[in-house]
């Protein structure tokens, strides 16, 4: 019987790191469709130039989450890890998640420093902070829009920029690594505008990676409890309060910054930037019943069974 020539040691060891590096793990979750299926979720050692944190060898249960679409991706001096991945690429409603871009895109633009409010940029009987004629600076319009998720001064923002301020949203999302992403209004509200923003999880997570890292400003202001928001003389308009109950929320990693976002065709979105060992964890849910319980999901599972 002839003999199968054994390889040489420095082929079987690349063949090992090469099944190291790309190795997959499936699991799956219970599915709103099938009290048995929900579909594959993706749990593996995909990665862009990192391969930290490694996936512990180990038995483990994925978490049952609510969520249409979810994703964790570790991002650190050596390249990105992606840890978690379900429907990343399916097209969903953001919400008021799309205020990220919003104030990203205004605050980088050469567009006018003031705006006005008028008729067509308050909705009556919202939240009314702001009264027609109302005058007060971008960057305030801006802590606004973050620190209490003001869609009127979403809109009056838009409304005063020059140029079409959506094109430069839809331009920016693109050239950024977000080509799904696709706005119609600087709101995130259904329907506005002629259409329902929608995007990724993927490129949700390319945004806010795009916040933390080249917008040091928007993350302190994102991040405020509350914000003084000012008149044009100096005196203060309002206090707004924060919206964001996730940042009290108890995850295994320190929230560095994040956004909700909820309507009826949306339901509950959020993304938050947390700092991990070496780098930052970026962690997506869109379309959740219960946003801040998948979120936790997902953190604990992340650090329960990476080797961080």
């Amino acid at each position: 019987m002839k003999k199968i020539p054994k390889l040489p040691l420095v082929i079987v060891l690349a063949m090992l790191i090469i099944i190291s590096a790309y190795s997959i793990r499936l699991v799956t979750a219970n599915s709103n469709k099938s009290p048995f299926l929900r579909g594959v979720v993706e749990v593996f050692s995909k990665n862009e130039g990192s391969i930290y944190p490694r996936q512990k060898f180990s038995s483990f249960t994925f978490p049952s989450l609510s969520a249409k679409a979810y994703l964790a991706v570790y991002e650190g001096d050596f390249g990105k890890r992606y840890l978690v991945m379900y429907n990343t690429d399916k097209k969903l409603p953001i919400a008021s998640i799309t205020k990220i871009t919003t104030a990203m895109v205004a605050l980088n633009s050469s567009g006018s420093l003031l705006a006005q409010f008028s008729t067509s940029t308050i909705e009556v009987g919202t939240m009314n902070r702001y009264s027609i004629s109302d005058i007060l600076a971008v960057k305030e319009l801006v802590k606004s829009m973050l620190v209490e998720s003001d869609n009127d001064a979403a809109r009056a923002i838009c409304e005063n920029e020059s140029g079409n301020i959506i094109q430069r949203m839809n331009a920016f999302a693109n050239y950024s690594g977000a080509p799904s992403t696709r706005f119609f209004n600087c709101t995130g509200l259904d329907g506005e505008g002629g259409g329902t923003n929608t995007s990724t999880a993927s490129d949700v997570a390319t945004l806010m990676s795009i916040l933390v890292k080249k917008n040091p400003e928007l993350v302190g202001i994102v991040s405020l409890p509350t914000a003084s928001i000012l008149k044009i003389d100096g005196s203060i308009h309002h206090i707004a309060i924060s919206t964001y109950e996730f940042m009290e929320q108890e995850l295994p990693f320190p929230i560095i910054v994040g956004k909700t976002g909820f309507t009826d065709l949306a339901k509950q979105n959020l993304v938050l930037a947390l700092q991990a060992p070496k780098g930052i964890l970026y962690i997506v849910v869109l379309g959740s019943d219960d946003r801040e319980a998948d979120m936790k999901k997902l953190a604990d599972y992340v650090k329960g069974n990476f080797e961080w």
